[in-house]
């Protein structure tokens, strides 16, 4: 497990001690620059973690350096087209992790540009935005009504895709 805070390492180490596993380890670092040697990893899961990161074409590209010939992905995570830009502003929505979202086309040539092949989304769940008023309400309080309208009328698309993806053998 990679993790760049030591509450979630320690949170982590905790849950292997209680199932009792003995081949599992966790390692302080961050997405962007793995801890890891190069063609060193089997396979790389993430479940809604990269789109937070600024730097997707990094974390991408490092995914492929630890991976060994061979390696695959399994990475599920949060697309989105036409966000607003007030929407892309506001932290809450990072933390809600919205804002860090790109469209899928983008995100999947972010993916093919690392290296990686056989770039396939294995599942999409598209979101009805209607049923997040009240947590844009929470991102601009007296506000969530109109950013709502907007967005809709904007064509705002929000999915999360999962998707698998291999570093070729040479």
């Amino acid at each position: 497990g990679l993790d760049m805070t030591p509450e979630m390492i320690s949170r982590g180490e905790e849950n292997v001690a209680r199932a009792g596993l003995k081949n599992v380890t966790f390692l302080m670092g961050e997405a962007e620059n793995m801890p890891l040697d190069d063609n060193t990893v089997d396979w790389v899961i993430s479940n809604c973690v990269i789109n937070l990161s600024p730097d997707k074409d990094k974390v991408f590209s490092e995914i492929y350096r630890v991976l060994k010939p061979g390696g695959q992905i399994l990475i599920s995570d949060m697309v989105a087209d036409n966000l607003p830009e007030h929407l892309l502003e506001s932290l809450s929505a990072w933390a809600g992790c919205l804002a860090g979202a790109v469209p899928e086309d983008t995100y999947l040539q972010t993916v093919n540009k690392a290296g990686l092949k056989d770039v396939e989304v294995v599942n999409r769940l598209g979101y009805d935005l209607t049923g997040f008023g009240s947590l844009i309400e929470e991102y601009f309080p007296g506000q969530g009504k109109k950013v709502l309208a907007q967005a809709l009328e904007n064509g705002i698309k929000v999915s999360s895709i999962r998707l698998s993806a291999k570093k070729r053998i040479e």
